[in-house]
């Protein structure tokens, strides 16, 4: 027996309203909400924010860069060398196919020439609000997020660059019927549509391979995603949108 959790979370494209949420399998063995209050390693599902900020600094899906083997140092530390997840390197590939099949290498040139502090800055935009270290691993997802987080920053790809805030309650009435509240949406761009649109288009490549292998079981409508592990995959990430609907 393996003490598997997790979370989920559903929101409204358009609106950030939560259609659905679980905390975790089981609430008698364990009342903590995942959803909400967890803060897990993202992984990969912050690729799509990477890819991002180099669009809007004049990137394009179609521009390539060389998957190989490197090596950073950083002052007073030891020399970094990291790997794709399959220990393999492709070579010369375009930057929609690194961002479809998660490379690693590739997405860290990116990072690097996009500008670090520039995607901390479009991250906390998208809803990242706590401490994000301007160090290159930011590329491999190397900051705790929350379930409800991963879904409001994912949500910006299906929503035209537009992130709305998640909320669970849309009003209350007191005892009289009045209505004592009501949610108030503040929409703010965080990339322009012609930079989310680009992304998105990326972001359709996965799960247009993993389809052809359920061909008869598909939902009827378009979708975009990206997965996510962490190291021995402790952490497993699964955030997608419908144009209706963003999961994580």
């Amino acid at each position: 027996h393996v003490p598997v959790d997790g979370g989920i979370i559903c929101q409204a494209v358009n609106t950030g309203a939560i259609k659905a949420l679980v905390g975790g399998f089981d609430y008698a063995r364990s009342p903590f909400n995942r959803a909400l209050n967890a803060r897990r390693q993202a992984g990969s599902i912050i690729k799509p924010l990477i890819y991002a900020a180099a669009i809007r600094n004049g990137a394009s899906g179609a521009d390539t860069e060389i998957d190989e083997p490197i090596e950073l140092v950083q002052p007073g530390a030891q020399p970094w060398r990291p790997q794709n997840y399959n220990h393999r390197f492709n070579g010369q590939i375009t930057l929609a196919y690194a961002l479809s099949h998660s490379n690693n290498i590739v997405t860290i040139k990116t990072l690097l020439k996009a500008g670090i502090e520039h995607t901390i800055a479009l991250a906390r935009a998208a809803g990242i609000n706590q401490e994000i270290p301007p160090y290159p691993s930011l590329a491999l997802g190397c900051i705790d997020i929350s379930v409800a987080q991963a879904a409001a920053m994912f949500n910006i790809f299906a929503n035209h660059g537009t992130y709305q805030e998640p909320y669970l309650l849309s009003w209350i009435k007191d005892e009289h019927g009045q209505k004592i509240y009501h949610h108030t949406p503040h929409p703010r761009i965080v990339v322009p549509p012609q930079v989310s649109d680009q992304v998105a288009y990326m972001l359709t490549h996965g799960i247009a391979r993993l389809k052809k292998y359920y061909p008869h079981s598909w939902i009827n409508t378009d979708a975009i995603s990206k997965t996510g592990t962490t190291n021995d995959s402790r952490v497993c990430w699964f955030v997608g949108s419908s144009p209706t609907i963003t999961t994580a």
